[in-house]
């Protein structure tokens, strides 16, 4: 196990991917693609998504079993073909709703064999909550692709989790064993 606090652990690992993507386009010369213009709004919604995705899946961890943190997690795709018809203006089809259905008795079949207590109940609504915001990450990283690469998406995403997370991690006490 890690014996960093998470938002240690988030704002490290996002902070160091930044600094590597802007120095890939440094060393490639270009610095100018990085124009975001007309998506910053999305950007940041999107970044919030994904900061509170990884947020709620460690500690949804620390306070359940991995089986139910990992299962709750992984409603994402629920969620994704939830959000995609009111965010993308998809076309609601009849066998998604069908296996919607199926997933959901599926995970609730799953996940419904928590271990009694708080914290389990706790760390299976983070599990839920973390699925969401994967979800909903999911949706908003489809329509900015419509705009932009993948590359300057991440490193905008990374950069913003960094910042998020950094009150957080300067408010834990930690150090490197």
């Amino acid at each position: 196990s890690v014996a960093l606090p998470v938002p240690v652990i988030i704002c490290c690992t996002s902070g160091l991917a930044a600094l590597l993507l802007l120095g890939w386009f440094a060393f490639r010369g270009a610095v100018g693609s990085l124009n975001i213009r007309g998506q910053r709004r999305l950007i940041a919604c999107a970044a919030f998504s994904l900061f509170a995705n990884v947020f709620c899946f460690f500690q949804a961890y620390r306070l359940t079993t991995m089986a139910n943190a990992v299962i709750t997690h992984y409603t994402a795709p629920v969620f994704a073909a939830l959000l995609a018809p009111l965010l993308l203006g998809e076309k609601r089809e009849r066998v998604t709703g069908i296996a919607l259905v199926i997933s959901t008795i599926g995970l609730v079949l799953i996940a419904g064999d928590v271990a009694p207590g708080q914290a389990h109940l706790a760390g299976t609504a983070l599990g839920l909550a973390s699925g969401f915001f994967y979800g909903f990450s999911i949706v908003l990283g489809k329509r900015l692709l419509r705009t932009l690469r993948p590359p300057v998406i991440m490193l905008y995403q990374c950069a913003l989790i960094s910042l998020m997370a950094l009150p957080f991690a300067l408010l834990e006490p930690w150090s490197l064993t």
